[in-house]
């Protein structure tokens, strides 16, 4: 039996996986997604891993049609069939819903799990100023597919006084939307709506932001990991 770890370059995380494999005497190599679609109907004896695409890309929207392109790879091995000695670790349909944030939501609600309420997805700026106005709380506003925090916008929004505090790894340098892996603080509404509009046309949805809890005067939150009925 080999492993098959797929992406569309090698990452650290990649060789690690495959490192993991020599340490436990398992065979694993890597493979791209246009070498695997190619071979796939010949394969025997394989259990095959599926990672993220690799991507050096800070252009926000640019890096949204990468996660367009990954979702449409995930769409087509879905489609395909498998020999019956392979299978996926991590099927193509399971990555396409944890790739999607409003869909994880509604499964987790169907499991009688509580989740962080969310409110309609703003269409443009002035919809999301009145939609933030109206909830009378801070927002987070979040590309609805994806993993990670890229383009994730924390808002608050006074109307009364029209202040605003944003929280947000993105930031306008020369009219390009970027993803700058580190937390900007923006409070000049002009400076926001670029940003806010960009987050929009990923078919963004907008949660509450609930306050942490606290213990001992320190802010906490756990993480809870899911695996089937687990």
């Amino acid at each position: 039996m080999q492993i098959i770890v797929v992406s569309n370059s090698l990452s650290k995380r990649i060789e690690y996986f495959v490192e993991a494999g020599k340490h436990l005497q398992t065979e694993v190599c890597f493979m791209t997604y246009e070498e695997l679609f190619s071979c796939l109907p010949l394969l025997r004896q394989a259990v095959i891993k599926l990672e993220p695409c690799v991507s050096d890309e800070t252009d926000f929207l640019k890096y949204a049609l990468l996660n367009q392109a990954y979702k449409e790879t995930l769409q087509r091995l879905s489609e395909m069939s498998l020999p019956d000695d392979v299978c996926f670790l991590n099927t193509p349909d399971a990555l396409l819903r944890a790739l999607d944030k409003k869909e994880t939501k509604e499964v987790l609600m169907d499991k009688g799990l509580k989740v962080t309420p969310m409110l309609p997805s703003p269409q443009s700026f002035d919809e999301l100023r009145q939609l933030l106005a109206d909830c009378g709380r801070g927002c987070f506003l979040k590309p609805r597919y994806g993993s990670g925090a890229g383009g994730i916008m924390a808002i608050r929004y006074q109307p009364n006084r029209n202040k605003w505090v944003v929280y947000t790894t993105l930031r306008q340098v020369d009219g390009v939307i970027h993803n700058t892996k580190r937390i900007n603080r923006l409070s000049v509404e002009k400076e926001i709506i670029p940003l806010a509009e960009a987050v929009i046309q990923t078919e963004a949805i907008l949660e509450e932001w609930i306050p942490k809890a606290q213990l001992q005067g320190e802010n906490y939150d756990l993480r809870v990991v899911c695996r089937g009925s687990e």
